[in-house]
């Protein structure tokens, strides 16, 4: 059953790869070379009539003006009456000149032109006719019956313009009589053809009787074959009657270039065909981009391919490749790693079992943790429990030899103090009594310290109660800071704002800093900086007494909190101000530790933020 699952999950990919492969390559060539192709071409058509419309009704409409302008001007009524073709012909240089026109004529009222100048398509000479007539023009009958006179026509031999013609009066008013014609015209050549192109992006071509009249394709690069495949379009629109524009898209090659056009007839005024427009495409760049969806199909495909054995490849490295992590892991684990595990993110039988291995893994690391911790911390209650045994020993002993020798050294300096007042005895023996009685209080001062171990003095109350730290500090700094070891020395101390107060027997936690403080100045004999620092935990306050000294050294650390362990010269300390600190620390339910330090030696201690120890 399980294996049927991995079986139908391989077969399923596979098929949805496939699918998805074959559907979108499918989706492109639909969506990119069927839908949008025969509607982009149509579009740009579209650009490309609407092109040829404006620029035809713009040509008609700088004719009828200029046709009018020409039939206002005096002299051409005087030269048509006088029949000076001369005069006539200076003033359509003129106004050809200026007025950047391919036709001017100027037609008397029988329909012969009496000067006509033009100019040759796609050269820069002008020609002069005269002599021939019009009057079968549609475009001149309009005229001559007071129609609407601009249009198409066929003004020259298979030439087709865009003329307009106006009537010419002379004499003032009711002796105002018509004397003649006036005609201006641009053709539809080549540079017209190319305008189209510029404009809209299609290329123009117009036919008439198996010839191209303009195109804006260069006719050098058309072929013969190509010339004879439009010639038969316009066979073929004029037998099928296609007056307007046709839709139809039919595909040529033109220029050696692939082409989708569509062709319509030119009708003069009179509705009579005067050649046939083609508006063409060229589908060069959009057979590249066929080129390239069949590139892109194939591509597809290979990586169809690949990706199908890529799948079949991971898979079966996802089937066999845990199994043998399995295996090398459980030999980790067998022998003593428990820090193997085996990241499998798979949901089925394979990652259900990786899941159950980890946690075993897990559960035998933890249990393994447990174990040293556990033994890490039997470790330090011993460790504690040794420490607070010698305390306790010491104490014992502290108390007995401190009741046992108090009497005899009371006696011992007095003594001492009675041979001092003694008028006979001599200057040496009376040095001898002092240092009697200085030694005498220096063990007293011992005894003292002893039955301040053994016995802790009494308290003002059997609480702790809130104390600001800060202020405790300073107040043992001020009962130490007359002592010569603090001329040189300086203290800084560096607490948060919010530092809390906590519950203490105050006197016990001055002690400490006193005994604390003294030590790190007498450490420093050439001078140096206390530094206290606060830090507010969670559960609890932590103390830093850091100094600038010589620091100490790791082979004295371990019986730092010794009783009577001192590295002071005989005479200056009795060895057990820094077990007194240790014993005061844990009476409140902290620790007092020594740690490592760049520079100096560095005490810290702490104190719970709730009244903790045993309150005595």
């Amino acid at each position: 059953m399980r294996r049927s699952r991995l079986e139908n999950r391989i077969i399923l990919m596979v098929i949805l790869i496939v699918a998805v492969t074959v559907g979108c390559c499918m989706a492109a060539y639909t969506f990119i070379f069927r839908s949008s192709l025969d509607d982009e071409i149509t579009q740009e058509i579209a650009y490309g009539r609407e092109g040829i419309r404006k620029a035809v009704s713009e040509r008609a409409g700088r004719a009828e003006l200029i046709a009018r302008l020409l039939a206002a001007n005096p002299q051409i009524g005087e030269s048509i009456i006088s029949g000076g073709s001369l005069s006539l012909l200076s003033v359509l240089r003129e106004h050809r000149g200026r007025m950047n026109i391919d036709i001017l004529s100027v037609i008397d009222k029988d329909g012969v032109i009496i000067s006509r100048l033009e100019t040759a398509q796609d050269v820069e000479s002008r020609r002069i006719r005269s002599g021939e007539p019009v009057f079968l023009n549609p475009l001149f009958k309009n005229a001559v019956a007071g129609l609407a006179s601009t249009g198409v026509e066929l003004c020259l031999p298979d030439v087709v313009c865009v003329d307009s013609y106006a009537r010419v009066y002379t004499g003032p008013g009711s002796d105002r009589r018509l004397v003649g014609y006036v005609s201006a015209g641009y053709m539809l050549d080549n540079d017209f053809a190319r305008e189209i192109r510029g404009t809209s992006g299609t290329d123009y071509i117009l036919l008439r009787r198996k010839r191209v009249l303009s195109s804006s394709i260069s006719s050098d690069s058309l072929s013969p074959e190509e010339v004879r495949q439009l010639s038969d379009m316009i066979s073929m629109t004029e037998a099928g009657g296609h007056k307007g524009a046709d839709d139809t898209i039919s595909r040529q090659s033109l220029g050696g270039e692939p082409y989708a056009m569509v062709s319509s007839l030119v009708e003069d005024a009179a509705g009579r065909s005067v050649g046939l427009q083609v508006i063409g495409r060229n589908m060069a760049d959009m057979e590249a981009m066929w080129r390239e969806g069949i590139f892109f199909a194939i591509a597809i495909a290979v990586v169809a391919v690949l990706m199908a054995l890529g799948v079949g490849v991971y898979t079966a490295r996802r089937i066999f490749m845990p199994m043998r992590r399995l295996t090398e892991s459980a030999g980790n684990i067998a022998d003593g790693n428990y820090d193997v595990k085996i990241f499998i993110k798979q949901k089925d039988e394979i990652g259900e079992l990786a899941g159950a291995f980890n946690e075993m893994s897990d559960a035998l690391k933890e249990r393994e943790r447990n174990l040293k911790e556990a033994t890490r911390r039997l470790r330090v209650n011993q460790d504690q429990l040794i420490q607070s045994g010698r305390l306790a020993a010491v104490g014992e002993l502290a108390a007995g030899v401190a009741h046992e020798i108090g009497n005899p050294l009371s006696a011992i300096s007095g003594y001492a103090q009675m041979l001092q007042r003694r008028p006979s005895l001599e200057e040496k023996d009376r040095e001898f009594a002092k240092q009697i009685e200085r030694e005498a209080e220096f063990i007293e001062k011992i005894i003292q310290d002893l039955l301040h171990f053994s016995r802790p003095s009494k308290q003002e109350s059997t609480v702790p109660e809130p104390a600001d730290i800060v202020k405790l500090l300073y107040a043992a700094h001020k009962t130490v800071s007359a002592h010569k070891a603090f001329r040189k020395v300086n203290l800084q101390v560096v607490f948060p704002d919010n530092f809390p107060e906590v519950p203490c027997f105050h006197k016990e936690i001055m002690q400490v800093f006193l005994n604390l403080l003294m030590n790190a100045a007498q450490a420093m004999e050439n001078g140096g900086r206390i530094i206290v620092e606060g830090v507010v935990l969670a559960d609890h306050v932590k103390i830093k007494v850091r100094d600038t000294g010589p620091g100490i050294p790791a082979s004295t650390r371990r019986r730092i909190f010794d009783p009577f362990f001192t590295t002071k010269p005989p005479g200056v300390g009795t060895g057990l101000g820094l077990s007194i600190c240790y014993r005061i620390i844990e009476k409140h339910g902290g620790k007092m530790v020594v740690e490592d330090s760049l520079r100096g030696a560095c005490f810290s201690f702490t104190l719970p933020r709730d009244a903790g120890g045993d309150g005595a």
